[in-house]
């Protein structure tokens, strides 16, 4: 993997996207390639490792670095990236696709499959949410990349103690995009009341209600939440839509 010395010109020709949220960089676009350029705090010897590892990781769901970006002192400072500029990201396609159930249990599969697979390749991606994953909304198969790789931690550095934490922490999150995607609904957790949660739990049977704990109380241990996937009928989905719709 090639580095690139981050220039003055490479700045000042490029396009600073302010409305990409970012809270570890500045994005710029230069020519179809996205500068990622962290912040000081972030240009860690950890994060350059997890992108050169991503990098010799063949798999299309992933967004991996083109080149290492290093500063003007030879001192990594980011990476550059391919622009997606026919994606948006999940939690925009939920709100405007309806897409089948079939599709949407595939998708949750697959992104199971593609955690697990960098956890095979010693990466734990602790920043899975719905804007971290693009979907092309002309392609009918619903392909998508996960993004943001780089800030994945390396499981053969962290503390053998912080391991089952990050773990959980993963886990919950997956199972809050898991049920975004199972209701084709994007909502802010924090404005459920508790008689609509009430009226939910009600309605759901006891291992609906062990992955719930999960998406919504963030409780519970490390389960694998290929086993919940099936148990979410079309019929209970759409009337759990409707509740937090209302």
């Amino acid at each position: 993997m090639e580095n690139i010395i981050l220039t003055k010109d490479i700045i000042k020709k490029s396009k600073l996207l302010n409305k990409v949220t970012h809270y570890e960089s500045k994005i710029y676009l230069l020519n179809d390639i996205i500068y990622k350029v962290l912040f000081k705090e972030y240009r860690t010897e950890m994060r350059q490792e997890a992108i050169k590892r991503l990098s010799s990781i063949d798999n299309p769901n992933y967004l991996s670095a083109l080149s290492i970006l290093m500063d003007t002192n030879n001192n990594f400072c980011g990476c550059t990236l391919p622009y997606l500029k026919d994606f948006i990201n999940l939690s925009s396609y939920l709100n405007h696709y309806q897409i089948d159930l079939d599709k949407r249990q595939d998708l949750c599969y697959s992104l199971c499959n593609n955690i697990d697979y960098l956890e095979s390749n010693s990466l734990l991606f602790n920043d899975i949410y719905l804007d971290n994953i693009m979907v092309n909304p002309n392609d009918n198969n619903l392909n998508y990349k996960l993004i943001d790789l780089d800030s994945c931690l390396l499981k053969d550095k962290i503390l053998i103690n912080s391991y089952d934490s990050i773990k959980k922490h993963i886990n919950y999150d997956l199972a809050q995009v898991i049920f975004f995607i199972l209701l084709n609904f994007n909502f802010n957790f924090d404005d459920m009341n508790n008689d609509v949660l009430y009226k939910i739990y009600k309605k759901s049977n006891n291992k609906q209600k062990e992955f719930l704990n999960k998406a919504i109380y963030r409780e519970g241990n490390y389960v694998d939440l290929r086993d919940y996937i099936d148990e979410f009928s079309e019929e209970y989905l759409e009337e759990c839509k409707l509740k937090l719709s209302i």
